[in-house]
Formats: structure tokens, C-alpha cells, sequence
């Protein structure tokens, strides 16, 4: 059995509570961080479901509830739209057999000033439905330290991330090994929606790029675009790709309609490529639906002009990364509601349900 740990960057820290659970489960536990920085629920169900080969009986510690805090706070993300990013990975756990397990952090403003519930009650509601285990930090660090009087601001280094060096992480790291003992295949929710990616596009030149969070095949669109072909009647999600401060710009289009997007990432004292998510209909302020046939089109834009820009990325590129075109695409993620778990497609493509695989061009 493999443990994968699939979160935002209070997961990554060297020192923070994922090397120290690792420390008590001990070398021989096969414990592997799957972990994206900066990035929504989305990110995680794709990277738990697409990037990587998990078997029944494996295991996921989820932690993305303050990734999803922090974009519905900074970048004005719908509450059911994150819920949705959840969904999909328990969804795809459950036609696995994949047990799952929630860690849930919270923002130190949210905390402090709990002045909108509805991503907490809504959540926490979500795992109730699925019957599957939740280790609440920030509520059972009250319950179980009750002379401490609850979380403080002291607790954490700064909005997003508990410091590593309080004995709240003693308590995180206790919490996670329970949810480890206690993880468990969510029940079935009967039909629904599932996340299906598009990784394979027509017009473009694919590569392959290596970092400590992994290995992904990604695209640069060609100097006439790139495209794929759906093969399914959904609705657009948004794209993972790989991300530099020299980004570029690209124009998106639609059934005749088309938005200007930055994919330029804009880090304080942070300059290396890191894996980021987009929204597209939040940006856009739209659903984006499709039928079966339709295209999706990628093209280089040679002016920021209109760009929208997602949560830390350059709302205002200049010439320079508008000309350095350094972004590349990992997948196109879009939900459906497919007629079949395995279907046909043009040119020997497949399209699966949650299944390990993707659909192609």
C-alpha cells in the first residue's frame, strides 16, 4: 500500500508536518508527496487521478482546504466550484478503491474572523456524504488542547502556512497518522459529473519537464495554435500547465468565443517553472459548454491586451514576457457526464470515466 499526500505548499515545507509523519511511520512506509503549491482542489484531483498510477487499497491524506480558502478570498473563486474539485477525486477514489482521508487547514484570516462558513459547512458536509474521515486541525486543536484557548495567530508564520516550529505541528502529525489508520473508500454517490483531461493536442510540440513534484508531458502551441476535439457533450474546467515568470499569453476560443489569458506566474522571489492551475470560467465570469465535435483552440497572443489573470499570475505583462511564450500546457480539464465508461473516439483516441486515463485528439 502507497500513502500519497496530495495538498498545497504547507505540505511541501521540509520541515513541516509530512516529513515528520513520515519520521513516525517509519522508512519502510512507502509514503509519497504528491503535492502542488498555490493551486486549488482541482490540481489535486488531477494529479491524484491523471499524473500518477494508484492501485486499490492505496491511500490519500488529502489537504486542499486552504488552497481553496485562499482563492475564493484573493481571486473570487465559487464556493461550489472548489467543491467540485473535491468531489472528483472522491468520486474517482470510490470507482478506484482508493482509500481517501482529509486533513483540513485553515487560512489564519478565516480563522480569526470567521465571517463567511459556507466553503467550511459545505465541505464538511461533502465528506459526511461520502462517509470519509476528517481530522479538522484548527477545531480539534480545541477540543483536545482545551487550556490553550484554541488556535492563535502565533500558530501560524504567516496567512497561509502553520509555523513548522509550534506544537500545533505535534498535533497535525498525530491527527494525519489517525487519518491514515482510519482512511477508507468513499461511499458511491450514484451518477454524476466526472473529471475527464484532454492531454493530447493537435498543432502543438510536446516535451517533458522534471521537478521534485514530478514528471508531466506538456505542450507549447505551434505558430498556428493547438486544439483538441471533444468527444463528449461538458463544460470547460481550466488548464494545468507548467508556468514561468516569462509566460506569454495565449487567446482561448470557444464556439466563437475567445478570452486572452496570462500564463505568466507572478511569485515574490520565486523565478523557477512551477505547475499552476487556471480557471477559465471563473475568469471569463462564464460557464463554457460544448457539445460532442466541437473545438478547443490555444494560440499565442502577441499583446496583453484584455488579459485576465488568475491568482498570482501578471495581470499586466509586458513586451518581454509576452514575447518570451515560455508557458507550456500539461492538460485541459473539463467535466462530463459520459454515455459510457469507455467509448469510441475518432483517430483510435479513448475517453474513460475516472479510469487512470485520458482523452485524446
Amino acid at each position: 500500500m502507497t500513502i500519497y499526500i496530495s495538498g498545497g505548499s504547507n505540505s511541501l515545507k521540509k520541515d513541516g508536518w509530512v516529513p515528520k509523519l513520515h519520521e513516525v511511520l517509519g522508512s519502510q512506509t512507502d509514503l509519497r508527496n504528491i503535492s502542488i503549491g498555490g493551486a486549488p482542489s482541482q490540481m489535486g484531483a488531477y494529479r491524484s487521478l491523471f499524473s500518477i498510477s494508484m492501485e486499490a487499497g492505496d491511500t490519500v491524506l488529502w489537504e486542499y482546504a486552504i488552497n481553496d480558502e485562499l482563492h475564493i478570498d484573493l481571486r473570487g473563486y465559487e464556493v461550489d466550484t472548489l467543491l467540485n474539485g473535491v468531489e472528483w477525486l472522491l468520486r474517482g477514489c470510490h470507482q478506484r478503491g482508493i482509500k481517501f482521508a482529509a486533513m483540513v487547514f485553515r487560512t489564519r484570516r478565516r480563522h480569526l474572523r470567521p465571517t463567511d462558513c459556507t466553503y467550511t459547512e459545505k465541505l464538511a458536509a461533502l465528506f459526511r456524504h461520502y462517509d470519509v474521515p476528517v481530522f479538522d486541525v484548527n477545531a480539534e486543536f480545541a477540543i483536545r488542547r482545551p487550556r490553550k484557548d484554541g488556535v492563535q495567530a502565533s500558530h501560524y508564520s504567516d496567512n497561509a502556512h502553520y509555523d513548522t516550529e509550534k506544537s500545533i505541528m505535534k498535533m497535525i502529525v498525530k491527527g494525519a497518522v489517525e487519518m491514515v489508520e482510519q482512511a477508507r473508500v468513499p461511499a458511491d454517490s450514484g451518477p454524476g459529473t466526472d473529471l475527464v483531461v484532454y492531454d493530447r493536442f493537435e498543432g502543438g510540440e510536446q516535451s517533458r519537464f522534471e521537478n521534485s513534484a514530478g514528471a508531466f508531458e506538456v505542450w507549447k502551441p505551434g505558430e498556428s495554435g493547438m486544439s483538441v476535439q471533444f468527444e463528449e457533450a461538458g463544460t470547460v474546467v481550466g488548464l494545468v500547465l507548467l508556468s514561468t515568470t516569462k509566460g506569454g499569453v495565449i487567446d482561448v476560443s470557444l464556439n466563437g468565443s475567445s478570452a486572452r489569458i496570462s500564463l505568466a506566474f507572478k511569485e515574490k522571489n520565486y523565478d523557477k517553472p512551477m505547475m499552476k492551475f487556471i480557471s477559465l470560467p471563473t475568469l471569463t465570469g462564464q460557464p463554457l459548454t460544448f457539445e460532442a465535435g466541437d473545438s478547443f483552440r490555444i494560440d499565442w497572443a502577441d499583446t496583453a491586451e484584455g488579459a485576465l489573470a488568475d491568482l498570482k499570475f501578471n495581470a499586466n505583462p509586458g513586451p518581454r514576457v509576452v514575447s518570451g511564450r515560455e508557458a507550456r500546457i500539461a492538460a485541459l480539464l473539463v467535466q462530463s457526464a459520459l454515455t459510457a465508461e469507455v467509448s469510441s473516439a475518432p483517430r483510435g483516441g479513448l475517453v474513460n470515466r475516472l479510469l487512470g486515463k485520458t482523452a485524446r485528439p
